[in-house]
């Protein structure tokens, strides 16, 4: 099984707060998006309670940035919604999903990223107790193991009908729409392989083993994990390495999406995780 770390929802390209912890509580922001079909941040919900916009108020994120213009967010501000490991519109027979598009989804094919393999998202975060990371830290706030592969761009109507009648959700994912190159959806499993007590996607409760961003270092593109010391990974570090160094360093260009690292070590380490901190 291939571990693909992904980065997903706010950063500092676009927006001008990271996402805060409270409570260990990890939640997943959307990107804004300039394409009026998106879903609003003002109409999606979490159990139904509090919109995404309402949690933006709450952390003080008030602006985002759009095409390098910074934007009052408000309740007409449309984001992209992906990935969706929660079922934010209420259907019985949801599964979570993530989409990919163009040269990034280049690079997972190129990785031969496939069915069984597992996606941890990441993003950024701060927690006010963290006073190494005062401009907020990379952590990892939930997991899709891939159940199913579609490739949007090459559906016919028909089996394009036939996909929507079978995962009917997919009408508000942002990829479903999408006539980019490559584009592409991934479908969680129903249950995660290695405990099938577990869906095969979700959020997950806040530990401290959750962060990449080293714990004695400022910047949060310096990562540090032990679980991955002298790994292979499937792109080059700011230091032209692709490896994990022998105390688990790695610094990350901030334009990388997805990190793909194919061994039982990571593997063992991406599954201890998941069975630590995932929210039941």
């Amino acid at each position: 099984m291939k571990v693909i770390l992904s980065k997903k929802g706010f950063d500092s390209s676009n927006s001008t707060n990271p996402i805060l912890i409270t409570n260990n509580e990890l939640l997943f922001l959307p990107i804004p998006s300039s394409n009026k079909t998106d879903k609003r941040y003002s109409e999606i919900f979490i159990d139904n309670e509090v919109s995404l916009l309402d949690y933006c108020r709450e952390m003080g994120i008030n602006y985002v940035i759009i095409g390098g213009n910074k934007v009052l967010i408000d309740g007409e501000t449309n984001c992209h919604l992906d990935p969706q490991l929660l079922d934010y519109f209420g259907y019985a027979d949801f599964k979570g999903s993530f989409g990919q598009e163009s040269s990034p989804q280049g690079h997972l094919k190129n990785n031969n990223v496939q069915v069984g393999d597992l996606f941890l998202f990441y993003g950024w975060h701060k927690d006010l107790k963290d006073n190494i990371h005062k401009d907020g830290k990379h952590t990892i706030f939930g997991y899709l193991q891939i159940g199913e592969i579609i490739k949007v761009n090459e559906l016919t109507p028909e089996y394009r009908q036939e996909i929507i009648k079978k995962y009917p959700w997919l009408k508000h994912h942002p990829h479903w729409y999408s006539k980019e190159t490559n584009n592409t959806i991934y479908i969680a499993k129903e249950h995660f392989a290695f405990d099938t007590s577990l869906k095969g996607y979700g959020m997950f409760k806040y530990g401290p083993e959750l962060d990449l961003s080293a714990n004695d270092m400022g910047k949060r593109t310096c990562w540090r994990i032990p679980a991955l010391k002298g790994l292979k990974a499937s792109y080059k570090g700011v230091n032209g390495k692709e490896e994990f160094d022998e105390l688990g360093q790695y610094i990350i260009f901030p334009r990388c999406q997805e990190l793909v690292i194919d061994s039982p070590q990571a593997e063992q380490w991406a599954i201890n995780l998941i069975k630590q901190y995932v929210k039941r």
